[in-house]
């Protein structure tokens, strides 16, 4: 585990070179070479440097006009161990400016050390190293640079590259440094231990330390500027911009074409840590920090912190811990005081964190967490240290004594005190957790959690890893929202997105939008909780937060869960402890498909809310397109307490479909249950476990609701909790293969079951019940046009010690099924009572009452002759009228021609018909085709239809039986779904 051991760093002033000399005899380094500093003479006044020295005072210089800046020119600058280069500067000097121009790179392994609060620059576009003994010992702000030239504001030019001699009159501070085309290496080496047995490469608190050329690299090396600014840029070509700030100098790259790399490795360190710390700024094409190496922008006092900004073209990477497993690679703005903490800023085209890699932007202290803001254009992977790290640093934040400092792996945006945490922002295209990693912005102290916003274009992957935010137990403040937008989400293998309360405040709203689809897939056997996304209320008071996901697809599979618990089952017992549970919210367009259990069978697959302790379960919403539940997952708001169960609403606009049963062994014993819609009080996967709470209501609506195979909607109460109410409504609800509509108690009051559908079908053993044990029997109230009900499917609300319930049904027709004093081997209908008749229930069959006389009309008793109704003649003189009725008889008017079209087609039932030739009503003939195939016996209606104006038809056929869809077309036939029963 990583431990930061803050050391309290000395305060450096200028010393001379005995003093010096101490210094580095204090440390066993002898001085055995002589400094390789040597003027190149090619400035007005030129430098001057004792010849032989290894402790070596320079003087002379050429000096502005103004006496502000004084330049140096140097053929060769090397210091070797124990050696020192002493600036004799006069203190009032603002700028030395040093270059050199013999071609080789500078080595510093030993001191620089200048006078007053002057700030030094050393050019060599060469490159410089520094050794593991170098040392600063400069007043003001160091900048060392590979580049050519330093570019003064009036265009002048002081260069490496080129001798020349500057404009004594016009050149001011500083403002630029120009690279040529191959700047040298910048490389600063050390002992690679934290904290250093050195103190390594350091300015004065509050200046500025720039390393700025073509590759940085860090190898155990310390670099330092607490209170100031630490700037390193690794650039290929282009100029980079000098700002003054009153901590030195801001550098700025906007114009910089390409960049090179920066890396540090082997416990290297950058710091600005102080009462406030400073800034720092790393930009390259790539950033690689590992083998323990770190970059700690940490405020240890009442002084706001500073940012930690890295930028690179290409990539960042942080991953590794030290030889001795003692330190881990780290990024971090933490602050552990009264500071606020400064903002952790990554902006890249990748990144990397893994293996004991982590970033950082938490609060120990009273100040205010900085914010972890993450922005990669192509992705950001994390992978930890493995799923059994994972699991137990959660185990230890079950247990209320998780340190936030002991995560090894990922993005921390926490708080350990009493200070708010910061927030965590992640753009990018892919996101993905992989092998133990961990994001978190979780407080265990008395601040509030923060913020997580993340942003994920295409993808997010979270696996075998956890996605939180929470308040640990013994806190009071609230913990932070996460939301979550991108186009596909997939939780698997022990992925984890949730947000929490351990404490007394509130959990967090956790809101996943994902324009594609969202999967949350397999449990592994022996994980402390299942994968999936929660917003629990846990230990504590407070109450959880909402959980919504919009999405076009969801699917959740192998014991994945989507929950909002208050207490919990973890996998290793009950904890009976908790504030309210949230609700959960889903929304998806196209389909929701539900499927099995985790492999070892402990967890149940589905979304749901669930009362462990005596706090109510919140509710669960889901609206969707098409639903589909089997192999034993449920859909679920369950009370395991003495706390009431939510409400479950599924409104689904096509198929609801509910099939299959699965083996569930969440406390060591098998248990077979179904799959299921439920709103229970208690379960039978959890035996021992009796509730006292009762169940909540159940609202389904469906185009069409299927119940099949051992499937189930269940209200019941399996202790001695009252059961729930269900209102379904659907175009068709068929129950097949012992498929269950399920109210019972065992002690509690019976549930109430509504249903309200055109066609109502139960078969092979199928049933509809609110029977109870020691309690009376619930209701059961059916509107439908057609019950049927066949092989042996019942509908019942029977009693053991109470009174039978009451079933209602209204139908213009029941089949198959009847009311019946008991139970039999046929389809029935009954609401008995053990107890006996006296205390049956009622059973109320609602159907239209048939006239046997309506439509009859009485005869005459008389009966006329109708010989008598003919006239034997006409008289001619009279104005008479013959008139021959029928299609195609004689003109009514004698004037008009008569019509000639056929009056009549041969509709027997023959084999081959030709076609029929018709007169159309302007006289000209057309062709019919009529093709009638071999005559058919009239058959047994087998099922009903429906036309359009709401008329009952019977109806047969000869390949098919279609079931009831509720769409049809003008002729009444059904214009949808057509499917044999079962």
């Amino acid at each position: 585990m990583s431990r930061l051991v803050w050391s309290k760093w000395p305060s450096y002033s200028w010393v001379m070179a005995t003093t010096l000399l101490s210094a580095v005899a204090t440390n066993g380094i002898i001085p055995t070479a002589q400094a390789q500093i040597s003027p190149d003479n090619t400035l007005p006044t030129n430098s001057v440097v004792p010849n032989g020295c290894t402790i070596c005072p320079i003087g002379g210089g050429t000096l502005t006009i103004d006496g502000q800046t004084l330049f140096h020119s140097f053929q060769q600058f090397s210091i070797p161990i124990g050696g020192a280069a002493l600036f004799q500067n006069d203190p009032s000097l603002t700028n030395i400016v040093t270059r050199v121009t013999g071609g080789l790179p500078s080595d510093i392994d030993g001191a620089i050390a200048a006078q007053g609060n002057v700030d030094l620059f050393l050019l060599n576009p060469n490159g410089i190293i520094f050794g593991p003994n170098a040392v600063l010992q400069v007043p003001g702000s160091f900048i060392a640079s590979s580049a050519d030239n330093v570019v003064f504001n009036d265009g002048s030019i002081f260069s490496a590259r080129t001798a020349n001699t500057p404009p004594l009159l016009t050149v001011s501070t500083p403002v630029g440094l120009n690279l040529g085309t191959m700047p040298g290496e910048i490389r600063v080496d050390g002992p690679g231990n934290f904290p250093p047995t050195l103190p390594g490469l350091f300015v004065t608190p509050g200046h500025t330390l720039a390393l700025v050329g073509g590759d940085v690299t860090m190898t155990g090396g310390t670099v330092s500027a607490p209170l100031g600014r630490l700037e390193i840029i690794s650039a290929a070509e282009g100029q980079v911009n000098l700002s003054p700030i009153p901590t030195g100098f801001d550098l700025e790259y906007d114009s910089i074409p390409r960049f090179g790399a920066i890396h540090l490795s082997q416990g290297a360190l950058l710091n600005t840590i102080g009462p406030g710390a400073g800034d720092i700024d790393l930009q390259g094409q790539t950033v690689l920090v590992e083998d323990g190496s770190q970059i700690l922008a940490v405020t240890r006092g009442p002084l706001p912190g500073g940012d930690l900004r890295i930028t690179a073209t290409d990539s960042v990477i942080v991953q590794g811990d030290s030889a001795n497993g003692q330190i881990i690679s780290r990024l971090s703005t933490d602050t552990i005081a009264d500071g606020m903490g400064g903002d952790l800023i990554v902006d890249t085209k990748q990144l990397q964190v893994r293996d004991r890699g982590l970033l950082s932007a938490s609060t120990g202290g009273n100040g205010t967490g900085g914010n972890l803001v993450l922005r990669a254009t192509d992705s950001i992977e994390l992978s930890g240290s493995g799923f059994e790290t994972l699991q137990a640093l959660f185990i230890s934040a079950i247990q209320g004594n998780l340190d936030i400092s002991a995560a090894e792996s990922g993005l921390l945006a926490g708080s350990g005190g009493s200070g708010p945490a910061g927030q965590l922002f992640i753009d990018t295209a892919r996101l993905r957790l992989q092998d133990g990693a961990l994001i978190s912005t979780t407080t265990s102290g008395n601040g509030s959690g923060g913020d997580a916003l993340i942003t994920a274009t295409e993808s997010v992957d979270i696996i075998s890893s956890i996605f939180l935010t929470g308040t640990l137990q013994g806190t009071t403040q609230d913990a932070g929202d996460l939301s979550l937008d991108t186009q596909r989400l997939t939780l698997r293998d022990g992925g984890l997105l949730q947000t929490f309360t351990f404490g007394a405040g509130n959990g967090g709203e956790l809101v996943v939008n994902a324009t594609e689809s969202v999967d949350l897939l397999n449990t592994p056997p022996g994980a402390i909780v299942p994968t999936g996304i929660f917003a629990n209320s846990i230990f504590g008071t407070g109450p959880g937060g909402n959980i919504e996901i919009n999405t076009q697809e969801l699917t959740t599979a192998g014991g994945a869960q989507i929950g909002n618990q208050t207490g919990a089952f973890l996998g290793t017992g009950l904890i009976p402890l908790g504030g309210a549970a949230g609700d959960v919210i889903l929304n998806v367009n196209g389909t929701t498909t539900i499927v099995g259990l985790s492999l070892d069978g402990r967890f149940v697959s589905g979304p749901g809310t669930s009362s462990f302790s005596g706090a109510p379960a919140g509710d669960v919403v889901l609206n969707t397109g098409n639903l589909v539940i089997s192999d034993g997952a449920n859909i679920s708001t369950t009370t395991f307490s003495s706390g009431p169960g939510g409400t479950l609403t599924v409104n689904v606009e096509g198929v609801l479909d509910i099939s299959g049963t699965g083996l569930s062994t969440p406390l060591g014993i098998p248990v077979v249950i179904p799959s299921s819609l439920t709103s229970s009080s208690g379960r039978d996967d959890f035996p021992g476990v009796v509730a006292t709470g009762s169940a909540g209501e159940l609202q389904v609506s469906a185009g069409e609701l299927i119940i099949r195979d051992g499937g189930a909607i269940a209200i019941n109460s399996l202790g001695s909790g009252d059961a729930g109410t269900l209102n379904a409504t659907a175009n068709l609800i068929r129950l097949d293969n012992g498929g269950t509509i399920n109210a019972a108690t065992a002690a509690g009051a019976g549930g109430n079951i509504e249903l309200q559908t055109p066609v109502l079908l139960l078969r092979q053993g199928s049933s509809i019940n609110t029977d109870a044990g020691n309690a009376d029997g619930g209701n059961i109230d059916v509107d439908t046009i057609f019950l049927i009900a066949l092989d042996n499917s019942d509908i019942t609300a029977n009693a053991q010690q109470g009174r039978g319930g009451r079933v209602s049904v209204t139908a213009q027709s029941i089949l198959g099924t009847d009311f019946r004093e008991m139970l039999t081997s046929e389809s029935d209908i009954t609401a008995t009572s053990a107890l006996g008749p006296e205390f049956s229930g009622v059973v109320e069959l609602n159907t239209p009452e048939l006239d046997a006389d309506s439509g009859l009309v009485e005869l005459p008793v008389t009966v006329t002759d109708p010989t008598d109704q003919i006239v034997a003649g006409c008289p001619a003189d009279s104005s008479n009228r013959f008139v021959i009725g029928g299609q195609n008889g004689l003109p009514s008017n004698p004037t008009r021609r008569l019509q000639t079209s056929g009056s009549w087609q041969d509709w027997r039932f023959l084999n081959d018909v030709a076609p029929a030739t018709a007169m159309a009503d302007d006289g000209l003939s057309t062709t019919e085709h009529t093709t009638i195939l071999d005559a058919q016996p009239m058959r047994e209606a087998n099922h009903v239809q429906i036309s359009e104006n709401g008329q009952i038809l019977l109806a047969a056929s000869s390949t098919e039986t279609p079931r009831f869809s509720g769409q049809h077309d003008a002729s009444g036939e059904c214009a949808a779904h057509r499917q044999n029963f079962q």
